[in-house]
């Protein structure tokens, strides 16, 4: 299994990099809104999306889950320092069920359960011991049925249904010897159906419908590639993405699959084999995901596919070829995931207002992004003129562009590229006004005729830079110039269009940009004044606005003039919008003030009955004529004169991002109302932990010293949150509600007085739609207790009994100083006892509670503990006891409790933590009980026994050398006796056999009829003599031997007496190398011996046997310490150096014995000369030879023994012992 993700992983990842064709971008393009990791999001990547019962929304990233408020993120990612965070790696779906719990999958950890109450994820693990668990920490899907029960698919365990009330998981895996079972515990997509139907897809094996009441599988498509999700669309019909196939749909009634497959032959297939999630929104369309064919919605009237696929030259395209998870949220807006891009936002409410754009490299697109006039023909073809591009010709009902550009090559070209008016006479002839002259283009023969001004002509037009065209109702054609008037044109009597003739009319000013007939048939021109033609006198006359309105004129230019069914002439100016009602000559100014949300006007159109449409350099405005209330729509920048009201009644509207279009009766307001929701609250600009999830926190309890608190909110409606608006108050504080826009989503109040509060927030969606009932939040602030009700009260009782207890105090004062004084006195006394009993003993005495801590200590602890009675407080008494002897001595404790005995006493160990220093305690306790039997205190007092034991063990262990002494004394007498006949019957052999002129040895040899020569030659020649010599020099060296034992023996003198240096070290040396070792594990003899000795040593007084016991001690410790490195080092010498010396200045005698063999570390060199400090395994040693050493070397002869050692290299005892040496007394 681990395998096959591995090459799945693979394969998206070589598949993300094949570069796809563009999409043909229609008309009705989608657009979407991108939100990125560059918004907050923890990864690129979004597989699946939800809304929580709050309205909050959330999001399955590649880096764990992120919650959403429609302005910021909280992530709910891995963190290594966190126990509850959420595992590493991405999370593929999200379930809320019907008990708004909200679940995750995830491929490498598993699922997790969101824990609201404290804000985390909570891992389901998998327990390989434990059968009711989940099966597996690889899921992958999961759904909810009708009955409550989870369904959730693995990659390697098959699917499992988990019961959240009884907490029960069934497990269905598959069985070889069982065609009903699971067709492969590879499963990947789970989805329940309304029939109570349970669909699986698996990796290899195909898809399956498991029936729960007979709990068989049903097997489907099983060469079919796996399926990453499975819908049921509102006809019951099942919708199975694959990765490779397309997607597969099972038209339940009729009982059959039905295969949708790329073809690149069709514009009309789905946009990509590899479809992975298929998703159905409320209005019944199916949107499917695909990996590198960006999405596709099914058209299910004509049975085909629309694809949508990100465009570089489109910025409101799909951002990402390889898309995800679709969602709905409550307010019917679309959100799409791509893996890599972030999320798309599409809000299908501003599908009502359609956007047509330029494409760069793109045909069927307009011509240029800036569009500055729209004209519909009688034909329903749509021509728009741009500013850069030229005109572009749109059918609507083909898709179809064809452009016209300005081509200097050829004369039956545009005449520019700047086109600001298109008309239609009579003829459908279009009249063009440009940047450079009029142009008609005559649609019949496809070609344009040009008109220019030529100041030589007379009926030329004024001049060529043309800003408004019109033709009236009697077929007049009307031109205004930039500069030159206007020019009017009879188009009824032309026959040639190359000989027109053209008649100037001054207007005063310049840049004549509107021309208008209202419903009077007058002509209206205007530039920064307005003028309305004269017929009688044929010329344009200036309006004069009435006195009193003559400070609200319009100011700067007049940009378009509108007319309403009430003959209200509507005047748009880059300044402000007004009102013209012509028989009063009455005006009126609307502005920001009365609700447009920008003042300088660039289109005006009257949609009946009573609604005037408005386009800006901010969006367009609808103002009711009736109530004359005005709602905005930011939909971009719009340019000046570019309004159409088209055959069907749709308005357009051109602007500097192409054309906007829209159905004035299908705009509607947002009719979603928000869920109000706390966001964070602070105290002192700090998260403040409330005790409760925000979303439900409904009362908060704030101490006094809370003098700064804030909070953040959001209404979570997703269509256009920086639209949304709040109020909020704090009653009790303020009764007025503080307005506010989506920039200050927070409030704070400081120094409030103690008392109850209410938080009252509300908050509308971008149309202004209200949650008027919002969120409400009960605070209590307590009071310092010197302004609480109980402290009055206490003050006021205080004072009563202090007036009613002066005088008794006063009588009482003399008597009540004189107690004190006694009481002190006894108190100093008994303090004075106590301190010179505790304190002044040398006996440590303790008291222990009933946790088993020490509540107190004497100034013992110094000397025992290495620690202040202070330091040793609340400390565990157990933990100041050798660890070797805590065993023991928590056995002898239990005993006592269990026996409830009240005294006891106990022998242990203790070291001290500065020093090492062990000492033994002997322990006297007394035990005190609760009624219940628990242990209550036990009061203790230890004395210091730990020179009595030390001197016992020196004792025990001298009595042990003079018993083995007397031992070698008699073994000695016992073998001299037989050594002598040996040695004498050797000499004895050796005259008889080989001493030929002895007399007895001649006669002998004669009377045997040989002789002597004969016999010492045949001895000589079987080497007698050799082994008789043998006999004798083994004799002698065992004599020897002998005497030394005789000599250490003798052990009951114990005088002093003078001693060569040298002679005891090479005695003790000579001992050493007979001291075999039964098991065998070295042989002193193979050591290498190195002596530094310096010449003349004097004599120095001693008791030699005890010198040499210390020595031989010394000796044998070495050995088996470079015997212990041997055996692991083969190359390794064994060597001591010994080093005897005079040191004139002290008169001591310095002895050195070094050997290189494992040496030590501090801690055991500090404690070698302890009694019972052993370093041999158990059994191999007492730990009393150096403690013993030591006593003789300091006590016996008053000298010193230390030691020097680096471990692992060597180790280095010195003696010190005065020449002229006097015992101690011990």
């Amino acid at each position: 299994m681990a395998a096959y993700l591995v090459i799945l992983i693979s394969a998206l990842i070589f598949y993300a990099q094949i570069p796809f064709a563009d999409a043909k971008i229609p008309y009705a393009s989608i657009d979407f809104e991108h939100i990125t990791a560059r918004n907050g999001l923890p990864s690129p990547v979004v597989y699946d999306m939800i809304q929580d019962r709050h309205g909050f929304l959330w999001f399955a990233t590649g880096n764990g889950v992120s919650r959403f408020n429609g302005y910021e993120f909280t992530n709910y990612t891995a963190n290594a320092g966190d126990a509850h965070s959420i595992g590493k790696g991405p999370v593929v779906q999200l379930l809320l069920d019907s008990r708004n719990t909200i679940w995750a999958t995830s491929l490498s950890t598993g699922l997790y359960r969101f824990d609201e109450e404290n804000d985390r994820f909570l891992f389901i693990r998998h327990d390989p011991e434990n059968t009711n668990s989940m099966p597996s920490d690889t899921a992958y899907s999961i759904d909810e049925d009708a009955s409550g029960n989870l369904w959730i698919s693995t990659l390697d365990a098959g699917i499992v249904r988990y019961n959240p009330d009884t907490k029960v998981y069934t497990r269905y895996q598959h069985d070889p010897d069982n065609p009903d079972s699971l067709a492969s515990n590879a499963t990947v997509a789970i989805f329940c159906d309304s029939q109570g139907h349970i669909w699986i897809s698996t990796v290899k094996n195909g898809f399956m419908k498991f029936d729960p009441t007979t709990e068989k599988f049903l097997h489907y498509l099983p060469g079919m590639p796996h399926a990453i999700s499975i819908i049921e669309d509102q006809f019951n019909d099942i919708w199975i993405p694959t990765m490779g196939h397309g997607v597969y749909r099972y038209i339940r009634n009729e009982d059959r699959f039905v295969s949708y497959v790329h073809d690149s032959n069709d514009p009309n297939s789905i946009s990509h084999n590899q479809v992975i999630k298929a998703f159905e929104d409320r209005s019944g369309t199916v949107w499917l995901t695909t990996w590198g064919g960006g999405f596709n919605i099914y058209d299910r009237e004509n049975d085909r596919f629309v694809s949508y696929k990100h465009d570089p030259a489109n910025p409101f395209s799909i951002n990402h070829n390889s898309t995800w998870g679709v969602y709905e949220d409550h307010s019917g807006v679309i959100w799409v995931g791509t893996y890599g891009a972030g999320v798309n936002k599409f809000d299908r409410k501003k599908e009502r207002f359609k956007v047509m754009r330029h494409y760069p490299g793109q045909h069927n697109s307009l011509s240029h992004s800036s569009v500055k006039t729209i004209h519909e023909d009688g034909d329903g073809i749509f021509w728009i003129g741009t500013l850069g591009g030229g005109m572009s010709q749109y059918n609507p009902k083909t898709g179809a562009f064809r452009h016209f550009k300005h081509d200097p090559a050829n004369p039956n070209s545009i005449t520019h590229n700047s086109v600001w008016n298109i008309v239609e006479d009579f003829r459908q002839n279009l009249w063009i006004g440009t940047e450079n002259g009029l142009d008609m283009y005559d649609k019949e023969r496809d070609r344009f005729y040009h008109f220019k001004a030529d100041k030589t002509d007379p009926n030329s037009l004024s001049s060529d830079l043309i800003r408004s065209v019109m033709i009236d109702d009697q077929d007049q054609l009307w031109v205004g110039t930039q500069l030159h008037g206007a020019d009017r044109l009879n188009l009824k009597g032309i026959t040639d269009f190359k000989k027109v003739r053209f008649e100037n009319l001054p207007v005063i000013g310049g840049h004549n940009s509107v021309l208008f007939q209202d419903s009077d048939r007058s002509v209206w021109i205007a530039n920064q004044n307005l003028f309305r033609f004269d017929n009688t006198k044929n010329q344009f006359v200036k309006w004069e606005f009435r006195p009193a309105d003559q400070r609200i004129a319009p100011q700067g230019l007049i940009t378009h003039i509108a007319e309403d069914k009430d003959k209200l002439l509507w005047i748009g100016t880059t300044s402000s919008l007004f009102s013209l009602e012509r028989k009063t000559n009455e005006l009126k100014r609307y502005g920001p003030q009365q609700g447009l949300n920008y003042a300088s006007i660039a289109s005006l159109r009257v949609y009946p009955p009573d609604h005037l449409w408005i386009s800006t350099r901010k969006g367009l405005s609808v103002m009711d004529l009736a109530g004359g209330k005005i709602k905005n729509y930011e939909l971009g920048v719009f340019n000046r004169g570019a309004a159409l009201t088209a055959e069907d009644g749709n308005l357009y509207f051109g602007g500097i991002h192409g054309m906007v279009s829209f159905s004035p009766n299908k705009i509607t307001d947002n009719p979603h109302i928000p869920n109000i929701v706390i966001t964070s609250f602070k105290k002192m600009n700090k998260e403040f932990d409330t005790g409760s999830p925000l979303p439900l926190l409904r009362d908060l309890k704030l101490s006094y010293e809370d003098r700064f608190f804030s909070f953040d909110f959001a209404a979570l409606d997703f269509s256009d949150p920086d639209k949304n608006r709040y109020k909020y108050r704090l009653l009790g504080f303020d009764d007025n509600w503080v307005q506010v826009d989506s920039s200050r989503r927070f409030a704070a109040y400081t120094n409030l007085d103690a008392g109850n509060y209410r938080l009252q927030v509300l908050g509308s969606n971008n149309d202004g739609v209200w949650n008027d009932k919002g969120i409400s939040i009960d605070i209590a602030i307590t009071p310092p207790w010197w302004e609480s009700k109980w402290f009055y009260s206490a003050v006021i009782l205080l004072i009563a009994i202090i007036v009613a207890l002066t005088i008794w105090y006063v009588l009482r004062l003399r008597f009540e100083i004189n107690e004190r004084q006694r009481v002190e006195k006894f108190l100093r006394d008994s303090e004075e006892k106590y301190r010179d009993v505790v304190e002044g003993t040398t006996d440590l005495i303790t008291c222990v509670d009933e946790n088993g801590n020490l509540s107190f200590v004497n100034s013992m602890a110094n000397k025992i503990y290495g620690l202040s009675p202070e330091q040793c407080i609340g400390r565990s008494a157990f933990d100041f006891i050798h660890p070797l002897d805590r065993e023991m001595t928590d056995a002898w404790f239990s005993e006592c409790v269990t026996a409830r005995l009240t005294d006891g006493t106990i022998e242990n160990r203790h070291v001290n933590s500065q020093t090492g220093d062990m000492f033994i305690l002997l322990w006297t306790a007394n035990f005190h009980y609760y009624d219940d039997g628990r242990i209550k205190l036990v009061n203790s007092i230890a004395r210091d026994i730990t020179e009595r034991k030390n001197m016992e063990q020196i004792i025990i262990q001298s009595e042990k050398m003079l018993s083995v002494g007397g031992l070698a004394a008699g073994m000695a007498h016992e073998i001299n006796n037989p050594l002598a006949g040996v040695i004498q019957n050797a000499s004895v052999m050796s005259n008889r056999l080989m001493n030929k002129e002895m007399p007895a040895n001649i006669r002998a040899a004669e009377s045997l009829g040989t002789k002597m020569d004969v016999i010492t030659g045949f001895m000589e020649s079987r080497g007698i003599p050799r082994m008789i010599r043998a006999i004798t020099e083994s004799s002698s060296r065992i004599a020897s031997i002998v005497e030394n034992m005789l000599s250490f023996a003798r052990k009951g003198d114990s005088s002093f007496s003078g001693h060569h240096p040298e002679e005891l070290m090479d005695k003790s040396l000579e001992l050493a190398g007979t001291d075999y070792d039964l098991k065998k594990r070295y042989d002193f003899k193979t050591i290498i011996i190195t002596k530094e000795y310096e010449a003349e040593l004097p004599l120095f007084a001693c008791e030699g046997s005890k010198i040499q016991q210390v020595l031989l001690n010394i000796l044998n410790n070495g050995a088996h310490a470079m015997f212990t490195k041997a055996s692991s080092d083969s190359n390794y010498t064994p060597r001591f150096i010994l080093r005897l010396a005079h040191n004139r200045d002290t008169d001591m005698v310095e002895i050195e014995i070094e050997d290189n063999g494992t040496g030590m570390d501090e801690k055991t060199r500090k404690n070698i000369f302890e009694p019972f400090f052993t370093t041999k395994p158990v059994g191999e040693g007492t730990g009393l030879g150096l403690s013993v050493s030591y006593f003789i070397i300091s006590e016996n002869h008053n000298g010193t023994i230390d030691v020097l050692s680096e471990p692992g290299k060597w180790t280095k005892f010195i003696i010190h012992l005065p020449v002229k040496g006097k015992a101690k007394n011990s």
